[in-house]
């Protein structure tokens, strides 16, 4: 397994407070005051922290130019490392412990690659989509209803960003009440994205690749998700995450929107890719 980077910090806390950690040394719960510190504090984060991430990597057979060669979009490399690993490490980052990842086209190579995650430190499974089924974006997310029964992140596995605090994210999406909150992203060209129209934090309309855009706020392909989203997508039929999901949750005012206004890349776009691979060189 990979090793977790650790720092070194300094904290103040009240006498009885450091005695309660103590006594978890003392009754063989931690091997240390540090032990003890980062076993309390992982049990006092997991009822709030989003645990586990849905990752979509099917879709069509496309695939992309990258340094190796053409691959498919997920395995694309950036940098050196392929845009899902990228992806799966920034989730870890951020206190994800447990992966599914949607496969389709060519997703025997991202299981060769990622295994079942013990060499990122992160637990991976994954859903097969039918091709020949033709349940689209959000009719695959259906196939993996079974796996989640608490918020969790829903990710594009063809989406980077340098910055993005999944923690507040996370925080944003509880405060707000919504049913999912979608992370919005400017775009000069916004007609080649899901572009979002805002009424404080709510969407209350949203368009894929519109004809014409009332906003530069656009889908950036992560999204912090509440369970009962699946109640809305129905079996076995076709249904488009982008052109029917998100639409549908937006005009029954249960879509929130969360603008990030650090780096993000859509690197299933030849554009995207190399602005990738110049902002992440050497990172």
């Amino acid at each position: 397994m990979a090793s977790v980077p650790l720092e070194r910090v300094t904290v103040t806390i009240e006498s009885g407070l450091l005695k309660a950690v103590d006594a978890t040394v003392e009754n063989g719960g931690a091997k240390s005051r540090s032990h003890a510190f980062d076993t309390l504090l992982r049990r006092a984060l997991s009822s709030i922290q989003l645990r586990k991430a849905l990752i979509l990597a099917g879709g069509s057979a496309q695939e992309l130019s990258g340094p190796g060669g053409r691959e498919i979009k997920p395995l694309v490399e950036v940098g050196g490392i392929p845009v899902i690993e990228r992806l799966l490490l920034q989730l870890k980052r951020y206190g994800i412990e447990e992966a599914v990842i949607i496969v389709g086209f060519g997703g025997e190579r991202i299981v060769s690659r990622l295994q079942n995650g013990e060499q990122l430190g992160i637990k991976i499974s994954y859903v097969w989509e039918d091709a020949q089924s033709g349940l689209g974006s959000a009719g695959c997310l259906k196939l993996a209803q079974a796996r989640f029964s608490e918020p969790f992140l829903l990710s594009y596995s063809d989406v980077l960003y340098d910055g993005l605090d999944l923690c507040d994210l996370n925080q944003f999406h509880r405060a707000n009440g919504g049913l999912a909150t979608l992370v919005l992203a400017n775009a000069e060209k916004a007609r080649s994205f899901g572009v979002a129209k805002m009424s404080g934090s709510r969407v209350t309309d949203f368009s894929e690749k519109p004809a014409s855009a009332e906003s530069h706020l656009v889908n950036a392909g992560v999204c912090a998700c509440d369970p009962a989203i699946f109640s809305f997508i129905p079996k076995k039929a076709p249904t488009s995450l982008e052109r029917d999901l998100l639409p549908s949750i937006a005009h029954k005012g249960k879509l929130v929107g969360y603008v990030y206004g650090g780096a993000w890349f859509d690197v299933g776009k030849e554009r995207g890719l190399q602005e990738a691979q110049r902002h992440f060189e050497g990172k």
